[in-house]
């Protein structure tokens, strides 16, 4: 591996895989690190950050060398032990805490993020325009087989069976956005990816649906910078996406029962966690039309 293979692999990430040049720069030197250094991260970094990050430059690297038809010796970054047990007495108070990027993006915001990622025809970004449009996980979408697009695309109600959280096999309908997953299926097949594999192998060949996956990162990294393009301060998590589909559907329906069946949950105690703020905004809204009335505004 010389420098001007890093070179060329730097360009490739900002050509071919549409990443931004502070990601694709950040990719290149951790490679080289890892070439220079070695792939066990140093004690002294956040171990798990850094792990996770140079697992995802690793994988870039494997594909770009799959791409050029050579041989990787960079070897798989090893993961960190795990730090010693801590003795600090837990406060009280100190339970666990919903993260920021759970609440879901405000409405005018959300509009104008829908309008960047139509205009993205990256493969990351046709997985996140499904994301937006079906309430459906990340891993639901990465693991769908393309040949179970083609089945639904070939029936009039647009019926196939995906698998989701859990292993569950659930029966989904295309038509809930049709558009979009045409369009996904559309960059896949000139992705050259085959047909049979998850969808996941089409956003980076080799890749699986899991979290730790190339696939997953680059998506994530790609909601991240559609984001940023759309204006959004808070950082961009796609559980967010699902979060954000299933308030404002709650929002635009007042049936609790469809947004149950909308995020698959068995238990309609899991959806109240959803639609929280639904149920807040319409008392918001109640109060402010009582308090109209009371003071004769």
């Amino acid at each position: 591996m010389t420098n001007d293979d890093l070179a060329r692999f730097r360009k490739s990430l900002e050509q071919r895989e549409k990443l931004s040049p502070k990601t694709a720069r950040k990719a290149a030197s951790d490679v080289r690190t890892m070439r220079d250094h070695g792939v066990l991260p140093p004690q002294s970094e956040q171990l798990a950050a850094r792990y996770k990050d140079r697992l995802y430059a690793w994988k870039l690297w494997a594909d770009f060398c799959d791409a050029e038809g050579r041989r990787n010796t960079l070897k798989r970054p090893e993961a960190p032990l795990a730090p010693p047990p801590s003795n600090r007495r837990r406060r009280p108070g100190d339970g666990h805490k919903r993260l920021r990027e759970a609440v879901s993006v405000p409405v005018a915001d959300w509009k104008r993020f829908l309008r960047v990622v139509e205009g993205d025809d990256t493969m990351p970004g046709r997985v996140i325009d499904v994301l937006c449009s079906s309430a459906l996980r990340i891993a639901d979408v990465l693991r769908t087989p393309l040949s179970s697009l083609e089945e639904a695309f070939a029936r009039e109600d647009g019926l196939t069976v995906i698998k989701v959280k859990g292993g569950k096999d659930i029966f989904y309908s295309v038509l809930a956005a049709p558009r979009e997953w045409q369009r996904l299926y559309e960059t896949a097949m000139r992705a050259n990816a085959p047909v049979g594999p998850c969808i996941a192998q089409a956003v980076s060949p080799g890749s699986s649906w899991d979290g730790n996956s190339a696939a997953y990162m680059r998506c994530r990294r790609r909601l991240q910078e559609l984001g940023r393009a759309a204006g959004i301060k808070d950082r961009m998590h796609l559980h967010r996406l699902r979060r954000t589909v299933a308030v404002l559907f709650t929002n635009e329906t007042g049936n609790l029962f469809l947004t149950q069946k909308l995020l698959e949950h068995e238990d309609a105690s899991t959806t109240k966690i959803y639609t929280d703020e639904s149920n807040t905004l319409a008392v918001a809204k109640a109060m402010a039309d009582f308090n109209r009335k009371m003071r004769g505004r």
